[in-house]
């Protein structure tokens, strides 16, 4: 999925063909590239929540180029005519003036189901702020017709309000809403969703890195002990060569039994390297009984 978004995002799916194209141009024509900050659309954050407002709201603005100043839009406005590639909307960072609203407007906004400004409910970089400011500082977002209608009312249809759903009302009263067409994706709705992935896939990453260590561990834990073993062995087989030397009675065999049992504890005890007073417990055990039958 995530590699499917970004082959999208690096195609431009989704824009008009006039933007497309120049964006795409801008990948191999460094003085196109540097006239341009990027797509409103590639430069807004929204919460997931807010996408269907904030989308509806903006309609066709999400396509639009932004750039440093208006020398820079007008160089874009001339190699969009030479190519001969259509028209797009430019939004100069330096003549672009907010538009907000004042303390009568937002009193207005005091009722339920209101959430907020739309500028003041989305993410950008500051030095974009103008730009967001002039788009959506007279946007506000509400739960419903119903109190975008209270709202309106009270302010007198001075500003755009969105619902969480798409619907609008525009400034002196008009409305527009109905149902959403229902897409696989959204122009700001990808680049969330984007950045969603890769966090996740981060995550995942982690995890997978965290049970490899695991089981390293494990498997570094089962290699001491078939150390432990070996060492064991070797352990069991001197004993038994000097039992068979100079030893004939089965009192011996016991010996050897509980002193192989000491040394084998032993050993795992060094390799894994445990000091819990149950291996004490269990040294102890083997150790004590083979002592005992050395004295007898």
């Amino acid at each position: 999925r995530l590699k499917v978004l970004e082959e999208m995002k690096r195609a431009h799916e989704g824009y008009y063909a006039s933007v497309r194209n120049v964006l795409r141009d801008s990948g191999r024509d460094f003085e196109l590239k540097k006239r341009m900050e990027g797509v409103v659309a590639e430069l807004i954050r929204v919460p997931k929540e807010y996408e269907t407002a904030v989308e509806m709201a903006l309609g066709s603005a999400l396509q639009n180029i932004v750039t440093p100043t208006e020398q820079d839009a007008k160089y874009v406005i001339e190699y969009l005519r030479r190519k001969e590639y259509g028209r797009a909307t430019l939004l100069p960072i330096s003549a672009m003036r907010p538009r907000t609203l004042d303390a009568n407007e937002r009193e207005a906004c005091r009722v339920d189901g209101f959430f907020g400004v739309a500028s003041e409910l989305v993410g950008y970089d500051a030095k974009y702020r103008g730009v967001f400011e002039n788009l959506l500082g007279r946007t506000v977002i509400v739960r419903d017709l119903d109190a975008g209608i209270a709202i309106n009312k009270r302010a007198r249809g001075a500003f755009r309000i969105a619902t969480v759903k798409g619907d609008i009302i525009n400034p002196g009263g008009s409305m527009t809403g109905g149902s959403v067409q229902k897409r696989e994706f959204s122009l700001i709705g990808r680049e969330r969703e984007i950045e969603e992935l890769k966090k996740r896939m981060a995550s995942l990453a982690e995890g997978l890195a965290a049970r490899t260590a695991e089981a390293e561990a494990a498997e570094a834990s089962l290699s001491g002990s078939n150390a432990a073993d070996t060492f064991w062995l070797f352990i069991e087989n001197f004993i038994y060569f000097f039992s068979a030397k100079f030893v004939k009675n089965n009192l011996f065999f016991a010996f050897k039994a509980h002193l192989c049992g000491f040394f084998k504890a032993y050993a795992v005890a060094n390799l894994r390297d445990d000091s819990s007073s149950a291996l004490h417990c269990r040294l102890q055990s083997y150790l004590l009984p083979a002592l005992a039958f050395f004295l007898y």
